[in-house]
């Protein structure tokens, strides 16, 4: 089954596990808990731990304009603001806009808990019907 993300052909299989994910000449395959970038010759080129992180490198290297982040993905699909993910979790405005702009790198182990406290604050907004 096919499906698109972040403007990746992504293909899982009959029981909707990650398997591929491809643009252009690029591709990015689950390998032993790693995602490994590989071009059109089959070279490998790097691991990533995350499957965004996987798409950021590839982006970047297709159309540096179009980096995105875990962060802002989380929070857009979520359709918080960045104030309200400021306020609620109690990162500095700055920061967050040097993250989400990648203009500074957050370290992944923040990132993670960042995106998590994101998905429960939606989750909360959800159950409380905000």
């Amino acid at each position: 089954m096919d499906k698109v993300y972040r403007g990746f052909t992504v293909t899982e299989d009959k029981k909707g596990n990650f398997k591929e994910c491809v643009k252009d000449n690029f591709s990015i395959k689950l390998e032993k808990g790693v995602y490994a970038i590989y071009n059109n010759d089959k070279r490998r080129k790097i691991e990533y731990t995350t499957l965004d992180k996987a798409i950021n490198a590839v982006t970047a290297e297709l159309d540096p304009e179009e980096v995105q982040n875990a962060i802002r993905i989380a929070r857009t699909e979520a359709g918080l603001s960045r104030e309200e993910v400021e306020r609620v979790i109690g990162i500095p405005h700055v920061t967050l806009c040097s993250w989400e702009n990648n203009k500074r790198k957050c370290p992944e182990w923040v990132e993670r808990l960042i995106v998590a406290e994101i998905g429960r604050i939606s989750d909360a907004k959800k159950k409380l019907g905000v």
